[in-house]
């Protein structure tokens, strides 16, 4: 049975239509500071967001950040100027465009989704899952699209395996954890909780299931755009070079150390670099010579299409995408 993930339309607001300026406000001190919304709450993998956004302080921009609880929040949140910039997933923000949203996605935040299935133990395989009872955060969207996937690709029809929803990760880590369930779908960092207490296993992966692109990106107005592209290029070029540096030594400390004092503050501290480990030894980040690719989005928005994730064919790469502001980040890391 297909899945749909039903996008609420974000319609033109009346400051888009009259031409409204979304600027950067400026402080007494002449200093900017932009509004960064993310879509869902800021997590541990949103680390190396925070050495892009250093790179912006040095240059003069300031950075307050807005957790707004939805990519549909977010989304509107950009139309209205409240926010210069925001954070959504891929599989949010495609059919907002595909429906008329005014945003355009200017950089990826990573390369990849890190979603997994974990069994606990005296699970070994796929085929253990019959009967069984298997977390998803919804029995609709990228979650759901993992395990169908999975169970067809072990031959096990959706209906032999009991789908219970639990859209807090850390809700699922708990009941798989006490017995509650079988096995979950997790991401890399919760799959890291659990693998210190050993026995659990991993029954599969997005990554190899799904063409690799983008869970993640970065979005501004059409409005911010032609109001002031230098600010959006100087914004993008910092990310950028952030996510570069969270591939050094100096990032890793400064990843862990953000994450131990904020996401996992009383977890195991050594949550935090072995989840950092993962995300370079699979680039979880943007790197040079890996600008996403109209061949790679065709593929990766057809298989969320064929497994539910989209309810409708993706929106056009240079509908959604403007890449021009990526090449040039890409271009100014390479001289420096």
């Amino acid at each position: 049975m297909r899945r749909t993930l039903h996008i609420t339309l974000v319609t033109l607001s009346l400051a888009l239509l009259l031409g409204a300026t979304v600027a950067a406000a400026l402080g007494a001190d002449g200093r900017k500071t932009i509004t960064v919304g993310y879509g869902f709450g800021i997590d541990t993998n949103d680390g190396a967001d925070m050495l892009g956004f250093s790179n912006l302080h040095r240059s003069g921009i300031d950075v307050k950040l807005k957790e707004l609880g939805s990519p549909d929040a977010a989304i509107a949140a950009l139309d209205h100027g409240d926010v210069q910039l925001a954070k959504l997933s891929s599989s949010r923000a495609l059919p907002a465009i595909g429906q008329g949203a005014p945003i355009r996605l200017v950089l990826a935040a990573d390369t990849l989704h890190d979603d997994l299935i974990l069994a606990r133990p005296g699970i070994k395989g796929v085929a253990d899952l019959r009967g069984k009872t298997l977390l998803v955060s919804s029995t609709r969207g990228s979650s759901f699209a993992l395990a169908h996937a999975l169970l067809v690709k072990a031959g096990i029809p959706d209906s032999a395996v009991k789908f219970a929803a639990l859209r807090d990760s850390e809700d699922r880590v708990i009941a798989l954890q006490n017995g509650r369930a079988d096995a979950s779908v997790l991401d890399t960092v919760d799959w890291q909780r659990l693998a210190l207490a050993g026995g659990y296993t991993v029954l599969g992966r997005v990554l190899d299931l799904e063409p690799r692109s983008p869970s993640s990106v970065w979005a501004v107005s059409p409005a911010f755009i032609r109001d002031d592209q230098s600010e959006v290029q100087k914004i993008v070029t910092a990310l950028f070079k952030g996510y570069q540096r969270a591939y050094t030594r100096p990032g890793k400390t400064a990843f862990v150390r953000r994450a131990n004092r904020g996401p996992l503050s009383g977890s195991d501290p050594r949550i935090a670099g072995r989840a950092y480990d993962w995300y370079v030894k699979h680039r979880y980040w943007p790197r040079p010579g890996a600008i996403l690719t109209p061949a790679a989005y065709d593929a990766v928005t057809a298989w969320w299409h064929d497994h539910g994730i989209l309810d409708n064919p993706a929106p056009p790469f240079a509908t959604a995408w403007d890449l021009s502001f990526w090449r040039t980040a890409e271009r100014s890391y390479r001289k420096r």
